[in-house]
């Protein structure tokens, strides 16, 4: 990840999931190449179209009991992560595409 808004947005959702900060190093997020798609990152203007940054949506997943999850962030204008929906993911997926459907997000794998 490039930006430290989007390393805030991934820390701030393991914290959310994972109370206990030990168990936080199992959620990692494995990627392919930058530029290689469909990929486990996403950024796109799904929230608001007119926002002055992207959204960023990313795969977790936990390498000790096998489990997945999508995440959908926005950032406010002084580049605050708000975490706008999540959901389990299937193991291996790679997100497409997310979909704004009167206010509930449909991702795509």
């Amino acid at each position: 990840m490039e930006t430290s808004k989007c390393r805030m947005a991934l820390l701030d959702y393991v914290k959310r999931i994972t109370p206990n900060s030990l168990e936080r190093q199992n959620w990692k997020i494995f990627t392919r190449s930058k530029g290689v798609k469909p990929n486990s990152i996403y950024y796109a203007r799904v929230t608001n179209p007119s926002s002055r940054f992207t959204d960023f949506a990313f795969i977790v997943n936990n390498k000790s009991n096998g489990e997945s999850r999508t995440a959908l962030y926005s950032f406010a204008d002084d580049e605050t992560p708000q975490l706008v929906t999540d959901q389990y993911a299937p193991a291996g997926a790679n997100i497409t595409k997310i979909k704004n459907s009167y206010g509930s997000y449909i991702f795509y794998y």
